[in-house]
């Protein structure tokens, strides 16, 4: 007969909750609270000869702070849940 083996207990995959993680060092958390994330940003531009390409490339004259500004308003205010001062109206 085989000699079976306790089951070993593997980390979960999934990512902990805030309120499970125990930051070593408290002053490190809250820099990296409010850290976003710095995703790579690509641009495709399929043809320029277009006259919409022709119009956008005139228009914005700095793609690359006109989406980092576009990803900041998206996490602010989609993705950050609101302050309790945002929240009394009084």
């Amino acid at each position: 007969m085989t000699a079976t083996s306790e089951p070993t207990s593997l980390p979960s995959a999934l990512p902990k909750r805030r309120s499970q993680e125990k930051p070593s060092d408290p002053d490190a958390s809250k820099d990296t609270h409010h850290q976003r994330p710095n995703p790579k940003l690509r641009l495709n531009i399929n043809d320029l000869r277009h006259p919409a390409s022709k119009s956008f490339l005139a228009l914005v004259p700095d793609p690359a702070s006109t989406l980092e500004t576009a990803l900041d308003a998206i996490l602010k205010y989609l993705y950050t849940p609101p302050s309790k001062d945002d929240n009394s109206s009084d």
